[in-house]
């Protein structure tokens, strides 16, 4: 089996943590590991090194190169511009196919950290056998804890066969991204549904059969010129920014789903940081000093200077070089739209800055 991971985004929900210098994926979180030294190093059990493939994006390719010394740097297939997973993958899929006109690929996320590794193993092994025994789409899914409209849903058929006490795996018969509140609600009371841990396994010929019927012109762009980096990103630029969820899992009638046990950390916002750092005696997470009174649960981050809070609960307090933010926990997905907020006022100043200084140059002639 191939792996493919996708490394290309800049991760704004956990801005400013997360920057254009110092993307997701670069990150290091856990052992003084990036997230993606973390990815590799997992995925090693699974793939020899000369079957795992990144996925980055051009605008992080020096920095990938900067923390991965000992990588082949042929594995690493760099995108234009980033275009969300839909084209990433094909992309990945299509150049995979040269090497191998039957390759399997498992396409895995940059920004998990992962427990019960033995368990993680036996699951994709698995799903490397349906994806080779039924030809189709494989979605490693998860038991829903609770409502939740971060998560895609997957609607649970008829059962396959048991891969072990803790795998079981069904024919899927339907998917929902994200959810709203109320939808995912009602999911969960009439049960047979899991999350989508975001990791899929497949032929790498079946995912671009899937992507032509529902992106025919990323499919056939990306098939004329996925060797001609020019032309490349010349059509990059016309795809739309869209997930494989959206673009091709919601539109699936028949795919296969392993329900698992996996054990992770998954960084898609600041809550993640909650499981991940200790806590002191009013449960607060924190990395950096900190000092509070009557504050407990708060999840908090800085390295250059202490924080200290009053009668503060249930916030994230994020302290770099940067920027400062505050939040709620509750609002933590919401940093994304902080972030491109903060990035057109950026833009904005720039602009006005360059306006003063040529203006001021016109009135100095």
């Amino acid at each position: 089996m191939f792996s493919v991971i996708m490394a290309g985004g800049e991760g704004s929900r956990l801005w400013p943590l997360s920057t254009l210098n110092k993307p997701k994926p670069l990150l290091r979180l856990f052992r003084n590991k990036t997230l993606l030294e973390l990815t590799i190093e997992r995925l090693l059990s699974v793939t020899p090194e000369n079957k795992i493939f990144l996925v980055i994006t051009q605008q992080f390719e020096d920095k990938v190169r900067e923390v991965l010394h000992s990588f082949p740097f042929e594995n690493i297939i760099t995108e234009p511009v980033g275009r969300n997973t839909a084209p990433c993958i094909a992309l990945a899929a299509r150049k995979i196919l040269d090497k191998d006109s039957n390759a399997v690929i498992g396409v895995f996320p940059s920004d998990h950290l992962i427990v019960n590794y033995d368990h993680f193993y036996e699951c994709i092994k698995q799903g490397e056998r349906l994806a080779k025994r039924f030809n189709k789409i494989v979605l490693l899914g998860l038991t829903p804890k609770e409502p939740s409209t971060d998560y895609g849903y997957v609607f649970l058929g008829e059962k396959i066969s048991s891969g072990g006490k803790k795998i079981r795996c069904f024919h899927a018969t339907g998917f929902m991204e994200k959810p709203d509140l109320k939808t995912a609600k009602h999911m969960i009371n009439e049960g047979m549904v899991l999350w989508n841990s975001g990791i899929y396994i497949g032929r790498a010929k079946k995912f671009l059969d899937e992507i032509s019927k529902n992106m025919p012109d990323v499919y056939d762009s990306i098939g004329r010129f996925y060797s001609d980096y020019e032309n490349l990103r010349k059509a990059y630029e016309t795809f739309p920014s869209i997930s494989i969820d959206y673009a091709v899992t919601e539109k699936l009638k028949d795919f296969i789903a392993i329900s698992t046990q996996i054990n992770r950390i998954d960084f898609g916002n600041y809550n993640a940081f909650y499981e991940l750092w200790e806590k002191d005696k009013e449960n607060n997470a924190v990395s950096g000093e900190f000092i509070g009174i009557d504050s407990q649960r708060n999840i908090i981050f800085s390295k250059q200077k202490p924080v200290a809070s009053v009668s503060v609960s249930n916030m994230v307090i994020i302290d770099t070089p940067d920027a400062i933010l505050v939040c709620p926990r509750s609002k933590a997905c919401e940093v994304k739209s902080l972030q491109e907020k903060w990035k057109k006022l950026r833009q904005n100043k720039m602009s006005m800055q360059r306006g003063k200084r040529n203006s001021d140059r016109n009135w100095g002639r």
